[in-house]
């Protein structure tokens, strides 16, 4: 049908609007396609929005692009060879919302081409791919302008039969591919093919092998081998091991299992590895009968003939048994052993038994009573007791008693003195040895030992020098038995830094008194009294060795003035520019002394005592009211350096004293400090002199000519000099 028939069918809709939203409004003059947002009344549109395959039953693809004039009262078609204006007839014409227009002419009803012309404007198929998927997996489906496309593709498919495999695409069609292989191998099914269910596996009852050939006969069951029976590997060889292998059937295995070779004369028969039967050893033919001869017949085995040969019957109570018709017997055996403590008889196991008694016997000494058996033998009886005194022994000798006067000697015994410690005999008598020593550990009495009691005395003696234990008395006496104290030790040991003291249990301590302590020269130190500056007087001089010149500052202008610096007993600790005249430059320089003293901890400290000013310049001079102010080195401190800047030739200006830490020996210790002098800023080029390690400043010597144009600096080492002084330390307390 025409695409004009889509349009007038949907003027009969009822109501319109689908996911497309495309409807007709229809008006005297045309007939168009508008967005369902623009009609306001319903009544006057029809949907649009069926697909146009579903009106043209030739067509698939979409709407179809030929001209077509349809008459005006519902008439059908022509074959295609309608009249059909030229203008815009079958032409595709974009609308404003980009879709396609196609314009068709419509006859009028008298069959003549009418003025009045209805534009349809057809909906697009497809908005994406997904609008076109046809289920065929052998096109790859595509929208493009709007339309529909399914071009045909070479991929893998399948052709609904189970039978085939490796189906693939041909003409937009799927090709089946080549028949499966339904043999699973299996003697016992019957294999097939199904289109629907694919391969199919029967049982079957055929008969087959299980590949175990110990076994025959074997028959399917259940689609499965069955095994059938056993079959017999026994060969009837005793050395051989029947068996068999599933892979290889019977299996004769040589072995060593016992055999029997026929010959009734040997035992032990056994197979070797050859698969015969080895002959063993000759038959035991001994029955242990002493009275037979043992032999083996090898046909009537073994044969035993009676012998004359002496033997034993195994009755211990018979002697020099002797073999008769094959039996052996003996005379009877004699068990009296002659002794009156045993009770005898035989034991045909273990021949003469000689058991113990205790029967009353004499052991034949006259000197024991009651004797009497005890485990087979006379154990002799008491001793006869013959009386003894003390050192002599009296013992019997053929049953009467006899006194021995030396088998006691150097025996203790008792000498009835309770005063004797020990006491031995001596040819029948009781001598003292030693006798028990009285001391009461007092060495002022005398002691002694009372026989009768056994107990010790002491006497009080007068003449024994004695110690009473107390180690803080010395020349100790006796006094009526005890020991008396004599006059305390002189414990002073004459060191100021030690307390002394007595003990009474160890005698004189000389303790040492705290660190620090003030002693007659100075200060405690490890119990010994010292000067920890090292001074060893109140005001030492100091002496200066290993001068040097450390270099000058400024230039060299001008006339040389004179040496600043401090008395032997001061060092120097800092310095002075006077800049009264407003040049920025020194003209005048001031030296500042001090003393140095040490604290008792050793802390170094130092006191500024006097200054010492230079000339002025030649043409600037200076203003005397005005005070020249100094840079004074912290309290320790002695000036070890200078730094400045030259201005032109000779000036300097920007000055800092470098100061340098003290030790206890008055030495530069190595550690500084800058100080800048106030009052002189200005530029031109660092100038820097410093004293070597361990020096200190000495003095300085001044150029001048208009200004202060230079200093120079001595250092030397300071070492204090207590010559001509009591060796005290009362500088440093």
């Amino acid at each position: 049908m025409r695409k004009i028939v889509l349009c007038l069918a949907a003027l009969l809709l009822s109501s319109c609007g689908d996911d497309l939203g495309w409807e007709q409004k229809v008006n005297t003059k045309d007939a168009d396609c508008y967005d369902s947002s623009e009609i306001a009344d319903a009544n006057e549109v029809c949907n649009l929005c069926q697909d146009a395959t579903e009106v043209n039953d030739n067509d698939t693809t979409g709407l179809s692009e030929d001209s077509t004039s349809v008459d005006q009262d519902g008439g059908g078609s022509d074959s295609g060879n309608d009249d059909v204006s030229d203008a815009g007839v079958g032409d595709d014409v974009p609308d404003s919302q980009g879709d396609v227009t196609e314009t068709t002419d419509v006859e009028s009803d008298t069959g003549t081409d009418g003025d009045t012309q209805e534009e349809v404007v057809v909906p697009p198929e497809c908005a994406t791919p997904t609008d076109c998927a046809d289920s065929n997996p052998c096109t790859d489906d595509g929208c493009e302008v709007g339309k529909c496309v399914h071009l045909a593709n070479s991929g893998t498919c399948t052709d609904g039969d189970e039978c085939t495999g490796g189906d693939t695409c041909q003409l937009d069609k799927c090709v089946p591919g080549i028949a499966i292989n339904c043999d699973d191998l299996n003697p016992c099914t019957d294999d097939s093919c199904d289109a629907v269910k694919g391969c199919v596996h029967l049982p079957n009852t055929a008969t087959c092998t299980d590949d175990d050939k110990c076994t025959d006969s074997d028959v399917c069951a259940e689609g499965k081998c069955i095994p059938g029976a056993l079959i017999n590997c026994d060969d009837t060889d005793p050395c051989t091991t029947d068996s068999c292998a599933p892979a290889a059937s019977c299996v004769h295995a040589a072995n060593t299992e016992p055999c029997d070779d026929g010959d009734v004369c040997t035992v032990g028969d056994k197979c070797v590895l050859e698969g015969s039967c080895k002959p063993g050893v000759a038959k035991d033919c001994n029955d242990n009968n002493p009275c037979t001869d043992d032999s083996c017949d090898k046909v009537l085995g073994c044969v035993h003939l009676a012998n004359v040969a002496t033997c034993s019957d195994g009755n211990a109570c018979t002697l020099d048994d002797v073999c008769f018709n094959a039996q052996c017997a003996g005379k009877p055996a004699f068990c009296d052993d002659g002794q009156v403590c045993t009770d005898d008889s035989c034991d045909p196991a273990i021949g003469c038994v000689n058991l113990a008694n205790a029967s009353t016997c004499t052991d034949g000494d006259d000197c024991t009573l009651d004797d009497k058996c005890a485990e087979g033998k006379c154990k002799p009886g008491d001793l006869m007791q013959c009386p003894s005194a003390t050192c002599v022994i009296s013992s019997c000798e053929k049953g009467k008693c006899v006194d021995d006067k030396t088998m006691l000697n150097d025996v203790k015994c008792d000498d009835g003195n309770l005063c004797t410690t020990l006491a031995k005999c001596l040819d029948g008598k009781c001598l003292q040895v030693s006798d028990k020593i009285c001391d009461d550990g007092n060495v002022c009495t005398v002691e002694s030992c009372d026989k009768d009691t056994g107990k010790c005395k002491a006497v009080p003696s007068n003449v024994v020098e004695c110690v009473t234990g107390n180690m803080c008395t010395v020349n100790d006496f006796c006094k009526a038995g005890t020991c008396q104290g004599g006059p305390a030790p002189d414990c002073n040991d004459k060191n100021p830094c030690t307390k002394d003291g007595c003990a009474m249990s160890s005698g004189c301590f000389h303790d040492n008194l705290p660190d620090g302590t003030s002693c007659t020269v100075g200060i405690c130190q490890a119990g010994q009294c010292s000067c920890p500056s090292g001074f060893g007087c109140a005001a030492p001089k100091f002496s200066y060795t290993n001068d040097s010149n450390a270099g000058m500052i400024g230039g060299m202008g001008g006339g040389v003035g004179p040496k600043m610096g401090c008395a032997d007993t001061d060092v120097l600790i800092g310095l002075g520019f006077d800049f009264s005249n407003g040049t920025k430059t020194a003209t005048r320089t001031t030296a500042v002394c001090g003393v140095v003293k040490v604290a008792p901890d050793g802390t170094v400290s130092t006191t500024q005592t006097s200054t010492q000013k230079s000339g002025g310049s030649g043409c600037f001079g200076w203003d005397p009211s005005v005070q020249t102010p100094l840079t004074v080195c912290p309290s320790g401190w002695a000036v070890v350096g200078l730094k400045a800047l030259k201005t032109g030739s000779t000036l300097f200006n920007s000055v800092t004293v470098v100061c340098g830490k003290l030790g206890t020996s008055g030495k530069w210790s190595g550690e500084k400090q800058d100080l800048v002098v106030p009052g002189m800023p200005g530029t031109g080029a660092a100038q820097e002199i410093a004293c070597p390690p361990e020096s200190i400043a000495r003095y300085f010597e001044t150029r001048a000519g208009c200004g202060q144009d230079a200093l120079t600096m001595y250092c030397a080492v300071p070492t204090p000099d207590c010559t001509g002084q009591d060796l005290i330390c009362k500088d440093v307390l």
